[in-house]
């Protein structure tokens, strides 16, 4: 477990949705973000979600940068393959980052003189 990527994690302008998932794979990446390899199923128990949401997450995960597929996990006999992720923590977004704006189209918009469609 990395404590140190949590903290990363928690600190970041990740969006409230988001957080928990990537919480939830910080926790099981050793410090230098190698070596994750939990199940949707096991991310969506931990995080308290669904496996559907878990599933979005990841693939909003992957689509940030934030984490990497880097092949599959060692498997047990009769276990499903799992896919094992790296973890970019530079790329996580920072407060203050213009860079983050795309993660918050709500912000664009309104810094562009557009209002949001509901």
């Amino acid at each position: 477990m990395s404590g140190l990527l949590v903290s990363r994690v928690l600190e970041s302008a990740l969006p409230p949705w988001l957080r928990p998932f990537a919480t939830v794979l910080a926790s099981f990446a050793d410090d230098d973000g190698q070596k994750i390899f939990p199940s949707v199923k096991r991310v969506a128990r931990m995080a308290g979600r669904s496996e559907r949401q878990a599933a979005r997450a990841l693939r909003t995960l992957r689509a940030y940068g934030v984490i990497e597929p880097v092949g599959f996990a060692p498997r047990r006999s009769n276990a499903r393959a799992v896919v094992q992720y790296r973890f970019h923590v530079g790329a996580l977004p920072q407060l203050g980052d213009p860079d983050q704006l795309a993660l918050f189209p709500q912000r664009v918009q309104a810094r562009n003189g557009k209002q949001a469609k509901d």
